[in-house]
């Protein structure tokens, strides 16, 4: 992300996750201990990884690439994605997470778009290679990042909350602080994501995504998303 997004990332430290008074003190939630948004560190790197690969294992184009019933295919997958997160916690474009007790509950991987999060996205996951399945590419296009999104923009790769923590608004939270991010740097025009989830994708619509494309591969509809922040 550029680093107007990383700024703004970092104002966010002190979020409430379902209660935040106006004086800035945080309380208990009546629906549950409190989390706080804040910008991964390399201390919860491990943790955060665990909670995006449970969370992909559902996810239909996840599972179009990879097989994640694989113990050994799942093991790497989550290793790659440490390693993805790790990188951009060193860039200084750190991922947000949702921190309760200590522990990581909620994930959203977010990078400005552009040829230096490509490589360092590349380079984490080269190792996954083999482990790709054939099936991929029968997605063909569909999941090829959409021309009609205005740049530049931030892409949400991931976004996952832990089984546990889920119903709690967390999610909401952190996409809401990815959006603002975003908002934050005058450069950026909005926000993308791809799904093939139907869940997923009411959940976007409600925080205003705009579905801009769909495209079919591999027996799926991958949605393209956009949520804009500023422009026409």
């Amino acid at each position: 992300m550029g680093s107007g997004y990383t700024k703004r990332a970092r104002q966010r430290v002190a979020v409430e996750g379902a209660s935040m008074p106006a004086d800035g003190h945080t309380t208990e939630s009546d629906r549950g201990r409190r989390f706080r948004i804040e910008p991964l560190s390399l201390e919860h790197v491990d943790g955060a990884a665990g909670v995006i690969s449970e969370a992909l294992v559902a996810e239909p184009v996840t599972g179009a690439m990879f097989d994640l019933s694989d113990p050994r295919t799942r093991e790497a997958h989550k290793r790659a994605i440490a390693l993805q997160m790790r990188k951009a916690v060193e860039a200084g474009e750190p991922p947000l997470v949702a921190v309760e007790a200590g522990r990581v509950v909620g994930v959203a991987i977010a990078s400005r778009f552009g040829w230096r999060a490509m490589v360092r996205t590349a380079r984490s996951w080269f190792r996954l290679i083999p482990r790709i399945r054939r099936s991929v590419w029968c997605l063909g296009s569909a999941a090829m990042p959409s021309r009609r999104v205005p740049r530049p923009y931030v892409l949400l790769d991931a976004l996952g909350v832990a089984p546990d923590a889920e119903g709690r608004g967390i999610g909401s939270a952190l996409l809401e602080g990815v959006i603002e991010a975003c908002a934050a740097d005058q450069k950026c025009s909005g926000v993308y994501l791809q799904t093939a989830s139907d869940r997923a994708r009411g959940v976007y619509e409600r925080a205003s995504f705009e579905v801009l494309e769909e495209r079919s591969g591999a027996g799926l509809k991958v949605a393209h998303m956009f949520r804009r922040v500023r422009g026409d």
